[in-house]
């Protein structure tokens, strides 16, 4: 696998980050948290999604991040023949997306399916990877301090083999969990000779239960006959019985309709009686009675005449009221009508003071806000000069603490003879500054006072608004009497309307009311009043002889129908041939049989509900026998599955051993090769035993004593034999080698020659990156990678070359 190029947008302290990743020994140099570690994650999170990272995706997002806009990772990298490009993305709401492309072709897409995809590419998960291809921070002495024994954990985990452990385990807890259920299988699988004994029980009842539906059924046959051939017997009596009953009813009925007719007849003719006396008693009242409706009449219509004569009355009260209201109401606008030239005048003063104080303020303002831009610059100007006389302050006492033999931080030559001269300049600007500053300090007191100007302009202002506040509370009570003007025209015009409209509505009202005459027709009313009454109440009752004479026809009729009704019913009865004693004894014999019938029919369902429960009892107790077996037979299965998995787990126990075993042999044949690489021969034999402990073999002897420097060659190489062989076991050729933070405490010397041992590891691995803050290394790698973190955006850059960027602090003060 060969790094190509990361593209980073939003990724942590990365907000816009592109690297391309050479050939060779690549260092990637920054300061403790500029983020160099970040861009290892960052390919951590490309590949891996949510397993590489540090936290959750929430912790992600570049805190200087604009917008909308997303985290970004696009890692491509080349492996055998192909080039890959993985891009992965997540947007500011939390949904993540991710697509591999393959030479230019799409070939997957999504967050899970792409992490699926490469750990299928690879061959390796999240942790393989990264224990191969990376050496994180102090892992060079990853076996020091180790007991015998957790020297092989450590060895054992990164190789993987914790994995068959695992397997192990889950093999016998899942011995352990069918165990526990094969013993809830023997508790509830029964005995089965008592199984075998209630199954033949079971089947003795059924034969007795059949046995007694037999005798059933065959008695609710004979009483069903018996009740069947009664039934019709009944049936024919039931009905002559109702016809009876239908008869003695009808006639009954029309016996009482008879009784009721006469005494009609009785009622009826007594009426017709009585008022053909009120008849002629009516026919003496009447010339009376056409007197009075005559006085009737004329009193009505000089009624409505003297209801006329009181609205005129009334309507010429109202129009008196209304023509005084009119002269008042003209009276009071003649003392108003001045009053809108004197609001026209107002108004007209009004306009000219408030432009005057608008542009009184408009000049105000103006002086306020120049005055103001005055006094902001002056004050950042003497804050500058304060900035700069401090750094200059402290850059004069760090040349002074150096002192003549001090060297140059960017040239690193020492300063000699020019240490005067460059105190004496940091002096001379020093002076500037503080006489600069002081000036500008007089010009700040001077600008806080207000201009005379404006103090002027302030109390113009303030006479102004006196009088233009006078002027709008006289215009508010001209306005009140405009109002009360206006208002008084409108009821003027008003009232002046209504008085036209009642003089037309007296002129339309009738004329022609007699009091004397209408007094003299209330006085008949009064006296012919009981005599109309009376009149009135006799036709109301004579009305109502017409429909008596016609009722008494209607009721002489249907005396006549009933009477034929009662002889026909009377006929039929005696025609009948029913009595009651004999459809008694019909009726007693029928509901016998029936209730035999009904009775044999219960005892037959009885005996068919028992015989289907010795059926069911039957079917449990087969159902019983069945399960027995089924569960004899599944506990037989699980007996052999614990076994299967005993076996399981002690092979993957032996298989752990066998490579534990062979795993200390292996990698000291793989660190030797490396040993024998990083010393150019010198060193060809590094012996592990089993506890993987490690010495170099010199001459055919063991070298009891090394070095510092042989300790850091013994240590690369072990760690590095551990990477190759874990790709190894992935199937993936192991071209790519990340070292982070690796020089750990190690001295400048020792530093050095790491670094030299792994550009002689260029031939095996094609690239090589080395990751550090220790800057002195640069011209020791064959690329630099600068990164940089700006603490006033909070974001980190990255730079490519080997230029010194540390600033020369004396051409900087020159």
């Amino acid at each position: 696998m060969r790094l190509i190029s990361l593209e980073l947008a939003n990724f942590r302290q990365h907000k816009a980050t592109r690297i391309d990743f050479p050939s060779g020994v690549t260092g990637i140099i920054g300061r403790n948290g500029s983020g160099k570690t970040t861009l290892l994650e960052a390919i951590a999170w490309a590949l891996y999604g949510q397993a590489g990272i540090r936290g959750s995706n929430d912790t992600v997002r570049c805190r200087s991040a604009e917008g909308n806009s997303p985290v970004e990772a696009r890692l491509v990298f080349a492996l055998g023949a192909h080039t890959y490009v993985v891009v992965r993305r997540m947007e500011p709401s939390g949904k993540s997306s991710a697509q591999v492309v393959v030479d230019d072709t799409p070939v997957c897409a999504g967050v899970r399916e792409t992490t699926d995809y490469v750990t299928k590419l690879l061959g390796m998960d999240y942790q393989a990877f990264f224990t191969s291809f990376f050496t994180a921070q102090k892992e060079l002495e990853f076996l020091r301090g180790l007991s015998g024994q957790d020297r092989a954990k450590a060895i054992s985990r990164m190789l993987g083999f914790e994995k068959l452990t695992r397997a192990r385990d889950r093999a016998n807890q899942s011995r352990l969990d069918l165990e526990k259920e094969i013993r809830g299988l023997e508790q509830g699988l029964g005995d089965p000779e008592e199984i075998k004994l209630r199954r033949m029980k079971a089947l003795e009842r059924v034969q007795e239960e059949n046995k007694l539906l037999s005798e059933s059924e065959k008695a609710l046959l004979a009483a069903s006959e018996e009740f069947e051939r009664l039934k019709p017997e009944k049936k024919l009596s039931d009905e002559r019985a109702r016809r009876y009953s239908e008869l003695v009813r009808r006639l009954e009925l029309d016996q009482s309709r008879k009784r009721q007719l006469e005494e009609k007849l009785r009622y009826v003719r007594n009426q017709i009686a009585q008022l053909d006396a009120k008849q002629s008693e009516l026919e003496k009242l009447l010339p009376q009675d056409e007197l009075y409706l005559a006085a009737g009449s004329e009193y009505h219509e000089l009624q409505k005449l003297r209801d006329y004569h009181t609205e005129r009355e009334k309507l010429q009260a109202e129009m008196n009221t209304i023509n005084s209201d009119i002269d008042a109401l003209r009276v009071r606008i003649n003392s108003i009508k001045d009053t809108e030239s004197e609001l026209e005048k107002i108004e007209s003063e009004i306009v000219q003071i408030e432009r005057q104080i608008a542009e009184i303020d408009k000049q105000i303002s103006s002086e306020k806000e120049k005055n103001a831009e005055l006094l902001h610059r002056a004050e950042a100007e003497i804050e500058h000069l304060k900035s700069l006389r401090s750094e200059i302050v402290e850059k004069r006492r760090t040349i002074i603490e150096a002192g003549a033999e001090g060297r140059c931080p960017t040239c690193e030559r020492p300063l000699g003879d020019e240490l005067p001269k460059v105190i004496e300049g940091f002096d001379s600007q020093i002076k500037k500054l503080d006489e600069k500053a002081a000036k500008l300090a007089k010009e700040i007191e001077r600008l806080r006072v207000e201009p005379e100007s404006i103090s002027s302009a302030v109390l113009l202002r303030s006479s102004l608004a006196e009088r233009l506040e006078e002027l709008n509370r006289t215009r508010g009570s001209v306005l009140v009497r405009i109002t009360e003007l206006s208002r008084a025209k409108d009821e003027l015009s008003s009232k002046e309307a209504k008085v036209r409209d009642i003089q037309r509505r007296i002129a339309s009202i009738p004329s022609g009311f007699d009091p004397v005459r209408f007094r003299e027709l209330q006085k008949i009313g009064e006296e012919l009043k009981p005599t109309h009454e009376k009149v009135v109440a006799l036709k109301t009752e004579i009305a109502r002889l017409e429909s008596l004479r016609a009722e008494e026809s209607e009721t002489l009729e249907s005396l006549s129908s009933i009477n034929t009704e009662i002889k026909i019913s009377e006929e039929a009865l005696s025609g009948l041939d029913f009595t009651e004693e004999q459809h008694k004894e019909i009726v007693q014999a029928y509901e016998s049989a029936s209730e035999r019938y009904t009775s044999a029919r219960i005892a037959v369902e009885k005996a068919k509900g028992e015989a289907r429960a010795a059926e069911e009892s039957l079917a449990l107790a087969l159902e019983e026998e069945k399960r027995f077996q089924e569960r004899s037979a599944l506990l037989n299965e699980k007996r052999r599955e614990v076994q299967y998995l005993k076996s399981v787990s002690e092979a993957l126990a032996a298989l752990r051993a066998d490579l534990s075993n062979r795993a200390a042999p292996e990698l000291a044949a793989q660190a030797s090769e490396i040993l024998a690489e990083i010393t150019d021969g010198r060193y060809t034999t590094l012996e592990v035993n089993e506890n993987y402990e490690a010495w170099i073999r010199e001459d055919g002897e063991i070298k009891e004593v090394i070095s510092g420097g042989e300790q850091d060659v013994v240590n690369l190489a072990l760690r590095l034999a551990v990477s190759r062989m874990i790709a190894d076991r992935a199937g993936q050729e192991l071209s790519l080698l990340v070292l982070d933070e690796v020089f750990g405490s190690l001295d400048e010397i020792r530093r050095e020659n790491l670094v030299a041992m792994l550009q002689t590891l260029k031939t095996r691995f094609e690239q090589i990156i080395l990751i550090t803050h220790i800057e002195s290394i640069h011209d020791a790698v064959d690329n630099c990678i600068w990164v940089d973190y700006d603490e006033s955006t909070r974001t980190s850059s990255v730079s490519v070359g080997s230029e010194d960027i540390v600033p020369d602090l004396v051409t900087e003060l020159a």
